[in-house]
């Protein structure tokens, strides 16, 4: 990763502060790179526009996008929205509260 402006990939080498690095991608502009560490000790990378994104911010996105997950595995598991092929709104409702599919 290089912050000259002349490169576009990320250097397994280069150690991420914990507050992030701003670095160029090439075709799009500037980005700032946070760096985590999963649970399997793997580093896992995030890049955003948001040039002032903090760690703290980035960490309460990742619970919404997480939250996110629950809600609709949830939708799919205990509703059954996985097996139902609908389109119309109402036909969703319907299947969602009275349990049965209408066309």
């Amino acid at each position: 990763m290089n912050s000259d402006g002349k490169g576009d990939q990320l250097n397994q080498d280069v150690d991420i502060p914990c507050e992030g690095q701003v670095v160029p991608l090439k075709g799009f502009g500037f980005v700032k790179v946070l760096q985590t560490v999963s649970k399997d000790k793997d580093a896992e990378y995030w890049a955003t526009n948001d040039l002032k994104m903090s760690e703290e911010k980035r960490k309460g996105l990742e619970r919404q996008g997480w939250e996110k997950e629950v809600y609709h595995r949830a939708l799919k598991q205990c509703c059954g929205l996985e097996k139902a092929q609908l389109s119309k709104a109402i036909s969703i409702l319907r299947h969602l509260l009275f349990g049965f599919e209408v066309f």
